[in-house]
C-alpha cells in the first residue's frame, strides 16, 4: 500500500477464479461501486490496482467485496516478491497433469465414435463413462465458476462452457438411455466428417469430451504465456541462488547471495554476477549490465565506485559492499514498477471489457432462442439443442478478453529487459504514436564532458613539457575546460606552479620554472601577446569546432587547444534509427545559439534551439503540436521537466536527475539516445501485435457465430475454433519476447 500525498491510497490485490475479460469487467464494477474507490482489473496480470481516498475504505471491504461475487483476492505488497511465478509453475503443471490425462480419454472416445472398426457391442457405455470423468473431472474448474456466477447472478466464459458441455453430455446420456440410442448394434456415423456433424439424433460425448480438452488445452498454453512473461522479469531480480566469497578470520568460504545482509562485504571473481547493490572497498573490473541498461559494452569500475545487482564482472575481480539488499535493490524496485504498469489498463482495453461484460449474456440469450425458434420451425429437440450448444462453445470471448493485456504485459516486460521502464499501456500507446522527438543537448546528446578534440604547439617546442606545463597550470582551476585538458595530458608529472591567478570567464596566469604562462580565450591571451598571422609557423584556430584555449609564454603565442562536449556514444546509429522509422528529431538547450548550431551540423539535424528556458522549451513543445505533432520530450534534467510533462511523451534518461524521472513516462536507464529509439520500437511492436490481437478476436467472433448459428459448425469444431482463437492470441504476444536485438 502506497500513499500518494495526503489523499489517495494505492491498493495492489492479486485475483484469484477469473477465466475470461467479463469476469475482470464484472470485478472492476463490483469495486468501482464502492463509495471513495477507482478500480482497474486486468485479467492478464490477475491483479486489481485500486485508488482509495485515505481513510475512506479499508483493503479488507475490497477484497471481501471481491469474494461477494464468487473470486479471491489477497493483498501485494508495495514491491512485489515475484511468488507470482511460483504460483504460475503451480498452476501450469496442474493444468498439463489434466490436460495429459483429459486427452488421452478423449483421443479413445473420438476413435471409439468416429471408427466403426473400433466399436464394439456397447461400446457407448464405455464413452459414456469416459465422458463422464472428463466432463465432470476434468471439467469441474468450469461448473464450479458458473455455479458460482449463477449464484451471483452472472455469467462468464466459463457459463458458457459448462452450459455448452452439460447439455450435450446431457442430451446424449438421453439418447442413450431413453431414446433407443443404447442398443447393442448401434453405430455411430463413422470418418472425420463427423466433426462436423451439426443436427439430428445421436450420441455426442464425444463433442463434450473434446470440447473441455481444447479448453484445457488453451487455458495450460494460457498460463505458459503468462509464466513466461513473469518469468523473464523475475530473471532481472533472481540472484538467491548465485554463489560469493566472505572472509571470517583470514578464511574464504561461500555463501549463496539469499544470505547477503546490508555492510557484509564479499568477493566476486570474472563472470560472477553481482547480487546486490554495493559500494567497490577492492580491485577493479570490467562490468556489464545489459539486463539492466541495455548497454552491452563493459565499462570499468574500481574502488570508491557503485555497482548495481545484476551487472556482470566480465573480467577481473572485486570487493564489494552490500548496500542495498533484496527488495531495495535499483534493479528490484524498477521490475516492481514494471509489474505495477502491467496492471493497468490501455485506453482500448476498456471497450474490450466493456463488450465481455455484455457478450456473454448475450449469447446465452441468443442459444436459448434460436433453440425456441428451431423447434418452433420443427426442427426436432435434439437437433436444435446441437446447434445452440454449438453457438454457446464458439462464442466463449477469450481471445476477445486475453488480446490487450497479453500483448501489453509481454511488450512492457520485453522493454524491462532492455532497460526501459514505461509506467502503463497507456503509455505505450503513445509512445507508438510519436512522430516528433524534441532532445536536449548536453547530458541527452552528448556526454556533459569537455574532451580536446585537437590541439597544436609551435614549431620547436617539446610537446609532451608545454603540455604538462599546460596541465599542471589548470591544477589550480576546477573549470570543467580545465579538467578536460588535464584528462587529455594523461600522466604527468606536477610541475611547481608560482603565482597563479585565475580571471573569471578569462582564463589563468601563472610562472613555472621562471617563465610566465597566459592560458585561456582570445581577448585573455591576445591583450599582451601579438596575434599571429595566417601562414606563420602557428595559425590561430577559427573556434568552429568547440571552445579554443590559447596559450602564451612570455608573450609569446605557443599552441592552442580546442576543447568541445563529446557526443555519445551511439549517438548518430540512434539517429538514423529514429529517422527511419519516421521520427523527426529537434535539439532544444540552454546552451549558446553556437554551441548547438555546431552540435546539430555535426549530427545532421536541421531544425534547433538554443539559448532557451525551460520555459521555452515547453513552447517549443507546445508549438510542434499546434501544428498536428505527436511530440516525444527527452531530457535529463530539472531543466527539462517542464517539457517533459507537457509532451506527449516524456522520456527521462537514467543517468538524469530524480525530477526529470518523475516527470517522465518513460525512464531509459542507459544514458544513450539508442535507448529512446529501442523504447518507441518496442512500442509500436507492440501497438502492432495489439492490433492483430483485436482484429483475430473481433473477425473470429463476427464470423464464428452466425456459423454457429446457422449450424454449420458442430460442437467440436466450435470448441477447436474457439481454443485455436485463444491460443493464437497468447503465441501472436509472445512474439515480443524474441524481438532480435530491438530492431537493431
Amino acid at each position: 500500500m502506497k500513499a500518494v500525498g495526503d489523499e489517495i491510497v494505492h491498493i495492489d490485490l492479486g485475483i484469484k477464479g477469473m477465466t475470461c475479460a467479463s469476469c475482470a469487467a464484472r470485478i472492476e464494477k463490483k469495486l468501482n461501486k464502492i463509495d471513495g474507490a477507482t478500480a482497474s482489473v486486468n485479467f492478464a496480470t490477475e491483479r486489481a490496482l485500486v485508488e482509495v481516498k485515505k481513510g475512506s475504505v479499508d483493503q479488507l471491504d475490497l477484497i471481501e467485496a471481491i469474494r461477494s461475487i464468487g473470486y479471491d483476492a489477497n493483498s501485494i505488497g508495495d514491491e512485489n516478491d515475484f511468488g507470482s511465478v511460483v504460483g504460475t509453475d503451480s498452476e501450469v503443471k496442474k493444468l498439463r497433469v489434466n490436460l495429459a490425462a483429459s486427452a488421452i480419454l478423449s483421443i479413445v472416445v473420438v476413435a471409439v465414435s468416429m471408427f466403426t472398426t473400433l466399436e464394439f457391442s456397447y461400446w457407448q457405455y464405455v464413452v459414456f463413462a469416459m465422458s463422464a470423468i472428463i466432463v465432470f473431472y476434468f471439467g469441474r474448474a468450469f461448473h464450479k465458476s458458473a455455479w458460482l456466477n449463477l449464484r451471483h447472478r452472472n455469467a462468464t466464459m466459463d457459463t458458457l462452457v459448462s452450459v455448452g458441455t452439460l447439455s450435450a453430455f446431457l442430451f446424449s446420456t438421453y439418447e442413450l438411455f431413453w431414446a433407443g440410442y443404447g442398443g447393442s448394434k448401434y453405430r455411430a456415423m463413422a470418418g472425420f466428417g463427423e466433426i462436423f456433424r451439426t443436427g439430428g439424433g445421436g450420441l455426442y460425448f464425444d463433442s463434450a469430451a473434446v470440447i473441455i480438452t481444447v479448453i484445457l488445452l488453451g487455458r495450460y498454453i494460457e498460463a505458459r504465456g503468462k509464466r513466461r512473461s513473469r518469468l523473464a522479469l523475475s530473471d532481472l531480480v533472481n540472484f538467491d541462488d548465485d554463489i560469493v566469497e566472505i572472509e571470517v578470520d583470514g578464511e574464504v568460504s561461500t555463501i549463496e547471495a539469499r544470505t547477503i545482509s546490508k555492510g557484509m562485504i564479499f568477493r566476486l571473481r570474472e563472470g560472477s554476477r553481482i547480487p546486490v547493490d554495493g559500494l567497490i572497498t577492492d580491485g577493479s573490473a570490467l562490468i556489464s549490465s545489459p539486463s539492466i541498461t541495455g548497454e552491452v559494452e563493459p565499462k570499468v569500475a574500481s574502488v570508491g565506485e557503485s555497482v548495481i545487482a545484476g551487472a556482470v564482472v566480465v573480467e577481473g575481480h572485486l570487493t564489494v559492499k552490500a548496500q542495498k539488499v533484496g527488495k531495495e535493490t535499483f534493479v528490484a524496485r524498477i521490475a516492481a514498477r514494471v509489474e505495477q504498469a502491467q496492471g493497468k489498463k490501455a485506453e482500448i482495453q476498456h471497450l474490450a471489457d466493456r463488450i465481455s461484460l455484455v457478450f456473454v449474456p448475450t449469447v446465452v440469450s441468443i442459444a436459448i432462442l434460436e433453440l425456441a425458434i428451431r423447434m418452433a420451425l420443427g426442427d426436432s429437440f435434439s437437433k436444435s439443442v446441437v446447434y445452440s450448444v454449438a453457438t454457446l462453445v464458439i462464442a466463449c470471448p477469450c481471445a476477445l478478453g486475453l488480446a490487450t493485456p497479453m500483448a501489453t504485459m509481454v511488450g512492457l516486460t520485453r522493454a524491462a529487459k532492455s532497460g526501459i521502464l514505461i509506467r502503463g499501456p497507456e503509455v505505450l500507446e503513445r509512445a507508438g504514436k510519436i512522430d516528433t522527438a524534441v532532445v536536449d543537448k548536453t547530458g541527452t546528446l552528448t556526454n556533459g564532458v569537455f574532451d580536446v578534440v585537437t590541439y597544436r604547439v609551435a614549431e620547436g617546442e617539446d610537446r609532451e613539457r608545454l603540455l604538462g606545463v599546460i596541465a599542471s597550470i589548470e591544477e589550480g582551476s576546477s573549470h570543467p575546460v580545465a579538467n578536460s585538458i588535464r584528462r587529455f595530458r594523461g600522466n604527468y608529472e606536477r610541475l611547481v606552479v608560482e603565482q597563479f591567478q585565475s580571471t573569471l570567464g578569462a582564463g589563468l596566469e601563472a610562472v613555472v620554472d621562471g617563465d610566465s604562462y597566459r592560458v585561456g580565450n582570445a581577448r585573455f591571451v591576445f591583450g599582451e601577446v601579438a596575434k599571429p598571422q595566417r601562414g606563420e609557423s602557428l595559425t590561430i584556430a577559427d573556434g568552429d569546432g568547440g571552445t579554443t584555449i590559447y596559450v602564451s609564454r612570455n608573450g609569446a603565442f605557443v599552441a592552442y587547444l580546442v576543447v568541445d562536449d563529446s557526443i555519445r556514444s551511439k549517438t548518430k546509429e540512434a539517429l538514423e534509427r529514429l529517422s527511419a522509422m519516421g521520427i523527426e528529431v529537434v535539439i532544444a538547450s540552454g546552451d549558446t545559439q553556437s554551441a548547438v548550431e555546431r552540435l546539430a551540423k555535426r549530427l545532421g539535424i536541421s531544425t534547433f534551439f538554443g539559448a532557451i528556458l525551460p520555459e521555452g522549451k515547453r513552447e517549443v513543445v507546445a508549438k510542434l503540436q499546434g501544428n498536428g505533432k505527436r511530440v516525444a520530450m527527452v531530457g535529463d534534467g530539472i531543466n527539462d521537466a517542464l517539457a517533459l510533462g507537457s509532451s506527449d511523451l516524456g522520456v527521462a534518461m537514467g543517468n538524469g536527475s530524480a525530477f526529470a524521472k518523475e516527470a517522465g513516462d518513460v525512464v531509459v536507464l542507459s544514458p544513450s539516445l539508442a535507448g529512446v529509439a529501442d523504447a518507441i520500437f518496442i512500442a509500436r511492436k507492440t501497438h502492432s501485435v495489439l492490433r492483430g490481437n483485436l482484429f483475430w478476436a473481433f473477425i473470429y467472433n463476427i464470423i464464428a457465430i452466425p456459423l454457429a448459428v446457422f449450424g454449420v459448425v458442430s460442437p467440436m469444431l466450435a470448441g477447436l475454433a474457439m481454443a485455436f482463437s485463444s491460443v493464437f492470441v497468447v503465441l501472436n504476444s509472445l512474439r515480443l519476447l524474441s524481438i532480435d536485438s530491438v530492431g537493431r
